[in-house]
């Protein structure tokens, strides 16, 4: 779904796929293939912890390197909100 979704330009059809019980999760394999955009910018490949995913490594670093740091940012924030505030809204978030 996200290789479609970078595909398409259009990430927003993503935000079922984090709507669910295992968001958390889902967030961090989303934060650990942006890691790996980052790293096979630098000429890092071999350490990427996705290897089986390398299309969709390729097509997210194609991306900026501050763009794909924000976003990883922008992440991390919101699976730290999930993990520490109970009962809250995935939805709203």
């Amino acid at each position: 779904a996200l290789y479609v979704s970078l595909q398409q330009r259009n990430l927003y059809g993503l935000l079922a796929q984090f709507n669910q019980d295992n968001a958390e999760r889902k967030i961090y394999w989303l934060l650990s293939l942006l890691l790996d955009a980052l790293k096979r910018q630098t000429h890092a490949e071999v350490y990427c912890v996705n290897q089986d995913k390398q299309p969709l490594i390729m097509a997210l670093s194609q991306l900026p390197s501050a763009m794909l740091l924000a976003v990883s940012e922008s992440w991390k924030q919101c699976r730290h909100q999930l993990v520490t505030i109970p009962a809250i809204n995935k939805e709203l978030l």
